[in-house]
């Protein structure tokens, strides 16, 4: 059973900013470090960095052959049960990886002259040159150095979505940046009768990893054997002139091999490569997962746009409707703007509470309008202000979503409401704000909801929001 249903929440996949993990059974997608790296949010911050102090803390005790105390640290390493993610068949059974098997990996890394030569620098990359490291295990390492954040993360989702959690549930380790070594406490997490679950953002998962050996080998390593064959003019080069017009892969793999070793052997020999490879994922980053993926890993209903939008309009104008209006058009956004708009919060408060916004999102867009709008403008969180008015909202309500921002949280909201009698007059008093340097205010009716989602549904271009664009070049004109 998906946890939506098992907690009766009432949503679907798209709507939800955590994986819909099955409470009893694994989803397989995995957590992409790299994915964590290319976040701006604190909260991916601050995993990235307790990915970087762990990965650095085994380099340090291997490189000083303090081999006790490393596999130590990795014994303490446990196929994470609680998140349901990874590729376990029928019930999930994640054990402890364990002294022998801590021990072997250990070996393998001290063995790795990748390792020891500091080329290797990160977590993810030891996937491309040491046997028995793939994906599944960079996961399971990476929640384990997560566990922390990952918890707070499940935390703020229980309370947003309404989620009861149990007291006193064992967290595991957690990794301490501080001290370099785990610690274990007992916090406030969502129960199942199989056990306590650990919540993960929809975002950071990938079916793939970003880095991935087998990608590594065929556009980086095969390229590279190729030219050295060619420029060396061997024997193989003569071969493959006169009968194959060109070095061919099978050519290659017989004489060289394949593999992580292979991929190692190599790189050592021209780190360049490695190198390239890291900038070519930095520009090029696997993205993630869209709806229609994520449905079909967790078994869910995809996400219905069209549905949404009825249940906006179902509400009824007025005060009394107000909250029932606010969590609709927060389904439709959310839905709408991933992955531009990530971790929803309700009711923010800001100044110690003396003021409150109605939702805000994490803005994580690396591509379209909203990515567009942090190259320029200060947009760390987007701000969202809903008006359930029969009349167009005014003067008042300009301020109000005004008086949310600050340099530092973001200057960019949206004014969502039902119906926008006089947009030209209401689009006036939005610049007349920008104007005031006191923020850009995009407001938004029903109608104008219904052009979004059309937009959105454009494959070529779903994160552009040419509506938006527009609306935001009439505040700055």
């Amino acid at each position: 059973m998906l946890m939506s249903r098992y907690f009766k929440l009432g949503r679907v996949q798209g709507t939800l900013d955590f994986v819909d993990v099955d409470t009893e059974s694994d989803v397989p997608v995995f957590i992409d470090p790299m994915a964590l790296s290319l976040l701006s949010t604190d909260w991916a911050h601050e995993c990235q960095a307790l990915i970087d102090d762990f990965f650095s803390t085994i380099l340090e005790l291997i490189n000083a052959k303090n081999n006790a105390s490393a596999i130590a640290l990795l014994a303490s390493l446990n196929e994470p049960n609680e998140t349901h993610l990874g590729m376990s068949q029928g019930r999930s059974q994640g054990t402890a990886i364990g002294p022998d098997f801590a021990k072997q990996i250990f070996q393998k890394m001290a063995g790795s002259k990748a390792v020891t030569r500091g080329l290797i620098t990160h977590l993810e990359e030891s996937a491309l040159m040491i046997p028995g490291i793939d994906r599944d295990r960079i996961s399971d390492v990476t929640t384990n150095i997560i566990r922390g954040p990952l918890i707070l993360y499940t935390q703020a989702m229980c309370q947003y979505y309404g989620i009861p959690t149990n007291s006193g549930v064992p967290t595991g380790p957690c990794w301490n940046p501080r001290r370099h070594t785990w610690e274990q406490t007992f916090s406030e997490l969502p129960c199942t009768s199989y056990g306590s679950l650990l919540l993960v953002p929809k975002i950071i998962v990938r079916r793939k990893l970003s880095l991935d050996a087998g990608e590594y080998y065929t556009k980086y390593i095969i390229p590279y054997l190729r030219q050295e064959e060619q420029t060396a003019a061997s024997s193989l080069s003569r071969i493959a002139n006169s009968k194959q017009k060109r070095i061919t892969r099978k050519f290659l793999e017989n004489k060289y091999g394949a593999g992580k070793l292979v991929n190692e052997e190599h790189t050592l020999r021209n780190p360049e490569l490695l190198q390239q490879y890291r900038d070519f994922r930095k520009i090029d980053p696997r993205v993630p997962l869209n709806h229609a993926e994520l449905a079909e890993c967790v078994r869910s209903d995809n996400t219905d746009y069209d549905a949404l939008l009825r249940e906006v309009l179902k509400v009824k104008t007025g005060r009394a409707s107000a909250k029932a209006y606010e969590d609709c058009i927060e389904k439709l956004l959310s839905a709408v703007f991933y992955p531009s708009l990530t971790h929803p919060k309700r009711e923010s408060k800001l100044h110690d509470g003396r003021k409150r916004v109605d939702i805000d999102y994490a803005n994580a867009a690396t591509t379209g309008f909203f990515y567009w709008t942090s190259l320029h403008y200060p947009c760390a969180k987007i701000f969202v202000e809903c008006k359930n008015y029969e009349s167009d909202p005014s003067n008042p309500e300009m301020d109000q979503l005004a008086g949310r921002f600050s340099p530092s949280r973001g200057q960019v909201g949206l004014l969502v409401c039902r119906k926008i009698a006089n947009k030209h007059l209401l689009l006036k008093r939005c610049r007349d704000t920008a104007r005031d340097s006191r923020g850009y205010i995009v407001p938004l009716d029903d109608d104008d909801m219904l052009k979004l989602i059309s937009q959105r549904k454009n494959l070529e271009t779903p994160m552009r929001f040419d509506l938006l664009q527009e609306r935001f070049n009439y505040l700055i004109s």
